[in-house]
């Protein structure tokens, strides 16, 4: 929520902090290209429309095209993505990582193979229901472009143990419990640089 955010930065200028970390949904960096004048900003993991503000964020798109490469040539008729806020920058580096993964095992993408609506956990569980009810099973390969999408996946195939079979789930981020997990599920470590 912009006004929400808006509150929260006014509060924070008015204890007088050294500088700003930022991880905004905003769309324009207007208001917080002023605040830089006096205090530091740097956007962190997303970059607010076309802003010139210092950055630290992962490079999503060549960790997820490494990765939907290797899953795409294992299931070259069947590789769903489940995304999130496709305006954000990282929602866009993992979609595009997604088809140059593609592209590079030479797998054409269908349309019907991407989803894409938020990151909360009951986004990942809707999307998984709608695709298992589409197919009458699980999609042979399924990446999630989010921790939290993943959750609300496996909390659908725990609700629904027979959609297990036969699915190889890939998540971006990376989390211990998941080596932990009875499916197999790869993932990516984020790799920050600034």
């Amino acid at each position: 929520d912009p006004e929400q955010e808006r509150v929260v930065v006014n509060n924070l200028l008015q204890r007088q902090v050294d500088g700003l970390i930022v991880i905004s949904s905003n769309t324009s960096d207007e208001a917080y290209s002023k605040i830089h004048s006096y205090v530091p900003v740097v956007q962190l993991g997303r970059q607010i429309g076309d802003s010139s503000l210092p950055l630290i964020m992962t490079d999503a798109t060549s960790a997820t095209a490494n990765l939907i490469q290797v899953l795409a040539t294992q299931y070259p008729d069947e590789v769903y993505y489940f995304g999130g806020e496709p305006g954000l920058t990282p929602s866009k580096q993992r979609l595009e990582g997604y088809a140059l993964g593609l592209q590079r095992a030479n797998v054409s993408p269908r349309a019907e193979w991407i989803r894409q609506r938020n990151y909360f956990s009951y986004s990942g569980y809707d999307m998984m229901e709608e695709v298992c009810n589409e197919l009458g099973r699980s999609p042979k390969a399924l990446f999630t472009a989010s921790f939290s999408l993943l959750e609300g996946v496996l909390q659908y195939l725990n609700q629904n143990p027979e959609m297990q079979q036969g699915l190889h789930l890939a998540s971006f981020d990376d989390h211990e419990l998941l080596d932990f997990m009875p499916l197999r599920i790869d993932s990516i470590a984020q790799d920050y640089t600034a």
